[in-house]
């Protein structure tokens, strides 16, 4: 029975937990209606703040703080609806959410960070501020609206494919970070002169397709890609101003390059063929330097290496005659080995004169030369004699390396 007790009492407790999280706020999503004209509302998602659904509205239309996100197809269709101010509040403006509708007027602010494709597609507005939070114009997003003049933002680097055909757009600024137009972004406009800024490096096919009254356009020099066909149905055109390489028949009309532009090109042309000339004549300075540099200490260690070759045949000679003085100063002291001590004189004589090419072997016999006279001149000294010393009847012998007789005797012959 406790063991019974005790486990309901722990289903209980869980099950309390379980509805406790259920109350908690962030647990569940809700739908909040807003109204917006003749007794109709637009229903938000709670707390995520999306805008699910005001095709029902009417009007001018202020949506509300908490919305971050108009939703996917939430105004699309709405032919009632005239105009709409977002909230600072807003993030996204999701896939077709206004295409199709009435909507003539919109206020964007800076915290929009992205409008999805077909956003405002086939509305009726006459003109657009973006924001400078958009980094891409996207995918059909302002298609067959009636917009004739628009500045793109310079946080813009990307307009996709068919963002603004089929409009009304006659005028335009470019951003000046603007570095690719899709394909058919501005077909079917109203463009009579158009100058793409140098930012532009990729340009899709028919950028600036079936414009009849399309008359000169003209294209950065850095132009690094452009899509073909280039042009379609763009009969008025008579001049295009570029002075890049592209193949032959890009072009429905052959480029010119104004002087000007040409000039400019000339000028940065030279410049780097300047730059480039310095750079390769610092490099060939440089090597010049270091062979000239190698060639000193080439011809210092030479010399270097001479003075010292010249020291150590110096050397040699020099130790050839104090061997021969050595000799003739043994002879003088030992006449009884003066015939050795005569034929390693000529020996050593016979040697020559010492050279760059012969002194390491002189070197050699000197060195055995004295090791032999060494060994002579400590014989010499060391051997002992033996003399007989004679006074009157006395006689003493006196044995030593230089023997003398005692005070009062006299060698005996």
């Amino acid at each position: 029975m406790k063991h019974l007790i005790g486990r309901k009492s722990l289903i209980s407790f869980f099950c309390a937990i379980f509805l406790l999280f259920l109350d908690l706020p962030f647990a569940k999503a809700d739908t909040v209606n807003f109204p917006c004209g003749a007794n109709q509302t637009y229903s938000v998602l709670m707390p995520q703040g999306v805008l699910l659904d005001g095709k029902k509205c009417s009007g001018s239309l202020i949506i509300d703080q908490s919305v971050k996100i108009i939703g996917t197809r939430a105004f699309n269709g709405n032919y009632n609806i005239t105009e709409v101010t977002f909230p600072n509040s807003l993030t996204t403006i999701d896939e077709a959410a206004f295409q199709s509708s009435s909507l003539s007027s919109v206020l964007i602010p800076n915290s929009v960070t992205s409008i999805s494709r077909y956003a405002f597609s086939f509305t009726k507005l006459t003109s657009i501020n973006l924001p400078n939070s958009l980094s891409t114009i996207t995918d059909q997003s302002f298609r067959g609206t009636l917009i004739s003049s628009i500045t793109i933002p310079d946080s813009v680097r990307v307009i996709e494919l068919g963002a603004f055909m089929d409009t009304q757009l006659s005028s335009i600024v470019f951003g000046k970070n603007l570095s690719e137009i899709g394909s058919i972004a501005f077909q079917n406009t109203k463009f009579v002169n158009v100058i793409l800024p140098d930012s532009i490096k990729v340009l899709g096919s028919k950028v600036f397709g079936n414009i009849p009254n399309l008359q000169s356009i003209s294209y950065p020099d850095g132009l690094q890609t452009i899509g073909t066909p280039t042009f379609e149905s763009n009969y008025s055109l008579n001049k295009i101003l570029f002075c890049g390489n592209f193949p032959m028949g890009t072009f429905p009309v052959s480029p010119t390059c104004p002087p000007e532009r040409q000039a400019i090109i000339d000028a940065a042309k030279a410049a780097s063929d300047a730059a480039a000339k310095a750079a390769a004549d610092k490099v060939a300075a440089d090597a010049k330097a270091a062979a000239d540099l190698k060639a000193r200490q080439d011809a210092e260690f030479k010399a270097n290496s001479d003075a010292a070759l010249k020291v150590l045949i110096d050397q040699v000679s020099a130790s050839k005659e104090e061997l021969v003085m050595r000799i003739n100063t043994l002879v003088k002291k030992f006449p009884s080995e003066t015939k050795k001590l005569l034929s390693l004189s000529q020996a050593i004589t016979n040697l020559g004169i010492a050279t760059s090419t012969n002194y390491k072997v002189i070197e050699a016999e000197l060195y055995r030369a004295s090791g032999q006279i060494d060994y002579i001149e400590e014989r010499l000294l060391t051997t002992r004699t033996t003399i007989t010393c004679v006074k009157g009847k006395l006689t003493k012998k006196v044995t030593a390396v230089k023997p003398k007789c005692p005070a009062g005797y006299k060698v005996k012959k």
